[in-house]
């Protein structure tokens, strides 16, 4: 008689802790939202309503002379798309915080089948759901997720060689948010340092998401004056996860042994 051998159905126990996400987040919905971002970006969002689009003043800040609006605006558009569609503002707070931290695991979830394997892609999203301030950081830091999610398509394609869709992706992440996008075009940079074979093209993404993003990044270097540092306490926060650490440090040196298949998490790291 033939022996019949467990396979692991990765994909299934993948979908099982999305649907436990997206059910508790679910759950959650009358607790949206968590942080005060939001309430800034609904006022952006009804700023650009008053206009009819897109605008580089915010005249609803600074009365009465004021200010340039440097804020990059794909997820205020976004927003007020759902707007128009007749949402209130409260269910599109609530909404935002509901979808980026499902949508971000969904997005780590496939750039580990596309990059490597089922089982990898599991482990991945485990990782990432077992800490409070990761997902935490996921919702309260929306137009960071958006952007990292347009980084993880741009990754994808990529690897699919789909170079101008990976240019257009990683220039809509400067007008999502300007600091997820230079750490992104960075680890596309390194990523072609460490792969002979994708250099020419990890160059051409690079090069063409900054020109793509080059109308907004003139604008807010031309208004440097109106950045400040703000101290807040969030800043003295400090936490230490030894777990993890002792894991990323042998993930690096299994990534190193390993190679041109693992260099796009040495990359990201």
């Amino acid at each position: 008689m033939s022996e019949n051998k467990f396979t692991p159905s990765w994909n299934v126990y993948s979908g099982a802790i999305i649907v436990f996400v997206l059910l508790t987040q679910i759950l959650r919905w009358q607790l949206f939202p968590f942080f005060i971002d939001i309430y800034y970006h609904l006022s952006v969002m009804l700023g650009f309503n008053q206009v009819g689009g897109y605008v580089t003043t915010a005249f609803w800040e600074n009365a009465p002379v004021s200010r340039p609006h440097m804020y990059p605006p794909l997820l205020h558009i976004f927003m007020l798309d759902i707007y128009k569609l007749g949402f209130s503002e409260i269910f599109i707070a609530r909404f935002m915080d509901f979808i980026s931290y499902p949508l971000v695991i969904f997005c780590i979830w496939l750039l580990m089948i596309k990059f490597f394997n089922k089982r990898i892609a599991f482990f991945a999203v485990a990782v990432f759901v077992s800490s409070f301030s990761v997902y935490l950081s996921t919702i309260n830091m929306i137009s960071f997720s958006l952007a990292f999610c347009l980084f993880i398509f741009s990754l994808i394609a990529l690897k699919n060689d789909k170079i101008l869709t990976a240019c257009i992706l990683m220039g809509l992440c400067f007008y999502t948010h300007t600091y997820m996008s230079f750490m992104g075009i960075l680890a596309i940079f390194f990523y072609g340092l460490l792969n002979d074979r994708k250099a020419k093209s990890c160059l051409k993404i690079v090069i063409a998401s900054l020109l793509l993003g080059m109308p907004l990044l003139i604008f807010q270097l031309r208004n440097l004056q109106y950045f400040s540092r703000i101290d807040v306490s969030e800043n003295y926060n400090f936490e230490i996860w030894i777990a993890v650490i002792i894991l990323a440090l042998l993930g690096v040196f299994v990534s190193f042994r390993r190679r041109a298949r693992y260099y796009i998490l040495l990359a990201i790291a």
